[in-house]
Order: structure tokens, then sequence, then C-alpha cells
């Protein structure tokens, strides 16, 4: 007998056995609920992060709000400048840097594609800008 006819073989014995497919449907949904269970912890929440307003408009000042509303940072600190801010992170007294570039709310008036980016304190990696794809 083939692999193929063996295959075959073996997939019509299980759909045409009752216990052999609630065996099988059954496990497909206790692992898609069970699985998760032992990551669900381990959502960041509550990241101390420094802020850097470059733009310091309105929209900036509105996003600062929501990033403050959510669960997922707390803004430690206001920075003036990414240095002092890059500073804090190389000390370990925050795990993250939001900046808000200068021209932020113009640029997203005119359409045009701004740099992003993000510093975060990752093991073994430097503070160095990760650019974002779309330039």
């Amino acid at each position: 007998m083939s692999f193929a006819a063996a295959f075959r073989a073996t997939w019509a014995t299980v759909l045409t056995s009752r216990t052999l497919l609630s065996t099988m449907l059954l496990a497909v949904v206790l692992y898609a609920f069970y699985y998760p269970a032992p990551y669900s912890q381990e959502v960041a929440q509550q990241l101390p992060v420094v802020l850097v307003d470059e733009d310091g408009s309105a929209l900036s000042r509105e996003l600062v709000r929501n990033l403050e509303a959510t669960r997922a940072v707390i803004v430690a600190e206001h920075a003036p400048s990414v240095a002092e801010a890059q500073a804090q992170l190389r000390a370990g007294k925050v795990d993250g840097v939001v900046l808000i570039a200068r021209g932020l709310q113009r640029q997203l008036r005119t359409g045009a594609p701004g740099p992003g980016s993000r510093y975060g304190s990752m093991p073994r990696t430097s503070c160095a800008p990760a650019r974002s794809a779309r330039r």
C-alpha cells in the first residue's frame, strides 16, 4: 500500500467513525482555548516611557492625552530632547521613548510621509532609532 493510499484510508476511517471525528473536533476547540492561556499575562501593560514632544501642536497634545489614557504605557516623564530621553532609557529608568517629531501635524495635513522612530530597552540592543519602512 502506498503512502497516498494509506493516507486516504486513514482519513476515510476518521471521517466515518463518530468517536474519532468528535475527538478530533473537540481537540481542535479545546486547543484553541487552552493553548493561549499561559501567554495571556505576557501582554505588555503599564510600561514606563519618556515622552519627547518636538511638535508642540494641538494634535500632539491630543496624542499625548490619548497615550496617557491607555493601559499599555505610563508616561513617566516628559523630556525636552531625544538625547535626554535616551539617557533615561540607557539608565534603566524607563522602558521606552515616545517621540512626536517636529512638524507632525503639518505632515499629516499634507499627507506627506514622515520618519517614524521608536526606541526601546531591548536586551543586547542599542538605543539607535528604528526607522519606519514608509518613506
